[in-house]
């Protein structure tokens, strides 16, 4: 395709021969090329500096002031000038001049004399492949204003999310403080008329609301906790504890509703130096979390098996009951890492076995549910010693 039909484009000629300048400048014009010239180096470069006109330079190499190998150097130093593809006029033919011309710059060159339909073959090749580069070049402007724009949106719109984000756990955080207050108070009251001496519709009425309540003030403390650790705000503490004393925590947190259905506690013997690594607290709450639900599935006089597998580089720890079991769903949602987009139902399984879930993979175990085979059900927590 020929450009000279669409675009007219701007050459200069650097000669310091008045003559060479003419002819070379009719040879342009009358191809409809628009033609400035400079009579060194220097005013060339002057020339170019003051305009955005030009798309070629046709330069001679020996010229005064500065000859054509300072000037195409020059150029290719200045940002503005730079992509101003260059064609040398020589008289010189040998390989050491021509290599010395592409060493400083140039794109091509025409040796004197020279014929006028080579110069404009080589000029008009030139000119189309700087129009096409610039074409190339603008694209990319326009390309890279687009992604850093699109970029910038991107930003915006998760800066606004985090903003709704932090809004919501803030939200959370508030509501369940602002639960837990009232609850508190009506906790405290409910424990001074249970004390005084009523009938025994109205004692049970009054075991009934303050059940009720302790739940309520549970579930608060769950989400905050679960929020927690989701939002990464959660540090855990890592160090050494004694796997024995924990459970004995554990099962002594739960003495009256062990005491209340009579329920039977086998575990195994453990050795005091037997350690896990972990945070205290969290690891408490999920050993606790799972041993409420053991207890809370067994029947009256059932029995709540613990057991445990000790290896050099994890513990095993299983806590069996003769419940229900698991539904199938259940076990399904928990053998997947936890994703809180990933519509899993809070109301299959309860909230304490997702916070379980998350303190195991915060702390890099498993948590494992099974059924057995004669009825109940086994969650196995697997912690690194």
């Amino acid at each position: 395709m020929d450009l000279n039909d669409k675009v007219k484009f701007n050459i200069l000629i650097v000669d310091d021969n008045p003559k060479n300048i003419q002819v070379i400048g009719n040879i342009l014009k009358e191809t409809d090329y628009i033609v400035g010239f400079a009579m060194d180096g220097q005013q060339a470069l002057n020339q170019l500096q003051n305009t955005n006109d030009y798309d070629l330079v046709l330069l001679d190499i020996e010229m005064p002031v500065m000859d054509g190998y300072e000037t195409c150097i020059a150029m290719r130093k200045d940002n503005k000038l730079k992509d101003i593809p260059v064609i040398f006029l020589t008289a010189f033919s040998d390989v050491t001049n021509i290599v010395k011309g592409f060493e400083a710059g140039a794109q091509d060159y025409i040796t004197k004399p020279f014929n006028s339909q080579e110069l404009l073959v080589r000029v008009s090749t030139h000119l189309q492949l700087k129009y096409k580069s610039d074409i190339i070049r603008n694209l990319n402007v326009v390309l890279e204003q687009k992604v850093s724009e699109r970029t910038s949106e991107l930003q915006k719109a998760l800066s606004e999310l985090n903003n709704i984000d932090g809004m919501k756990t803030d939200f959370l955080i508030f509501i369940s403080q602002e639960i837990r207050n009232p609850l508190s108070g009506i906790v405290g009251t409910l424990g001074l008329i249970k004390n005084q001496d009523h009938s025994s519709t109205i004692r049970n009425l009054l075991e009934t609301l303050e059940s009720s309540v302790t739940k309520l003030e549970e579930y608060t403390y769950k989400a905050l906790l679960f929020n927690q650790i989701f939002q990464k705000e959660y540090k855990p503490q890592i160090n050494d504890l004694s796997l024995k004393d924990l459970i004995q925590y554990v099962i002594l947190e739960h003495s009256e509703l062990i005491r209340g259905k009579n329920i039977n506690i086998q575990s195994d013997d453990l050795d005091r130096n037997i350690f896990i690594k972990g945070d205290r607290d969290l690891l408490f709450k999920a050993f606790c979390y799972v041993f409420q639900n053991a207890l809370k599935y067994s029947h009256k006089n059932d029995t709540v098996f613990l057991k445990f597998i000790i290896s050099d580089e994890k513990i095993f720890s299983s806590i069996i009951d003769h419940g229900e079991g698991f539904p199938l769903e259940v076990i399904k949602h928990l053998e997947v890492s936890f994703n809180y987009n990933g519509g899993h139902n809070f109301q299959q399984t309860g909230l304490s076995l997702y916070i379980v879930k998350q303190i195991m993979d915060l702390h890099i175990g498993t948590m494992r549910l099974s059924n057995n085979e004669n009825g109940g059900a086994c969650v196995q927590l697997i912690l690194n010693r």
